[in-house]
């Protein structure tokens, strides 16, 4: 089963529980467009998606964004405020981004587990992480590629936690 859409700035899936709920997308999703989003998931507290293939095709478009706010540790409970595990994701188009996880946050871990990932365009990023004061993880079984002039296999970012990077191949 897959999503898929065809236009600029076409979504495939917005998943949203804003106010501290857990979002979980599991599903295979492809865009077509210039600015499109594959994926944008938003749980507050914890935001997790579980997907097979992630595939765009447009300038400035992004596979998967994913946004967490974990402000206590209270409320992590031993598990990250954005987790996505991912089998493959691919973009083709200047500035696409594969995943851009972002955790606004003082205890919002960023786990990331992917199989591959690769884009191709000019500008293009790989993995976009921050977090504030908190993990980042990112471990991949497969290869993390980019092509084009500028490109960033991986972007990632906090200012007080740990950043952990694993490329297995």
């Amino acid at each position: 089963d897959m999503v898929s859409t065809d236009g600029v700035a076409s979504s495939g899936i917005i998943a949203q529980a804003l106010g501290g709920a857990f979002v979980s997308v599991d599903q295979s999703v492809g865009t077509r467009g210039d600015d499109a989003t594959a994926i944008f998931a938003d749980g507050g507290i914890h935001s997790s998606v579980n997907v097979d293939t992630v595939a765009t095709l447009g300038h400035d478009a992004s596979a998967i964004v994913i946004r967490g706010d974990t402000l206590t540790r209270e409320a992590v409970d031993d598990m990250p405020s954005i987790s996505i595990d991912a089998g493959t994701i691919g973009t083709r188009g200047q500035r696409s981004i594969g995943i851009d996880a972002q955790s606004s946050g003082e205890y919002g871990n960023i786990a990331i587990a992917l199989g591959s990932l690769s884009t191709e365009g000019d500008g293009a990023t790989g993995v976009h992480a921050r977090a504030r004061s908190a993990d980042i993880l990112l471990a991949a079984s497969g290869d993390i590629h980019t092509h084009g002039d500028g490109a960033t296999a991986i972007d990632a970012w906090n200012d007080a936690g740990t950043i952990s990077l694993a490329v297995q191949n």
